[in-house]
């Protein structure tokens, strides 16, 4: 998945959640790679595993959901989500 690539050279920037109005809307799918608690994740890069960095001048991704965000998710095709 090309965040992979272009996030860690620096050219883009982590978003805070809690300045975004409906972070708590976002399917858990993108916030944790799972639809329910007893979710299997699958292989690939699904966009929870790019989707958030320790701190706001971090360029690898952290492996939990942190207050940074890297990107808003926006697709549902089944190869997007890993």
């Amino acid at each position: 998945w090309i965040a992979k690539k272009v996030y860690p050279s620096g050219v883009m920037q982590p978003m805070d959640v809690k300045k975004l109005k409906y972070y708590d809307k976002i399917v858990p799918l993108f916030i944790n790679g799972k639809l329910a608690p007893d979710s299997v994740i699958a292989q690939g890069t699904a966009p929870h595993t790019v989707g958030f960095v320790e701190a706001q001048d971090a360029k690898t991704f952290a492996k939990e959901p942190t207050q940074w965000m890297t990107m808003v998710p926006t697709i549902y095709n089944a190869d997007t989500l890993g």
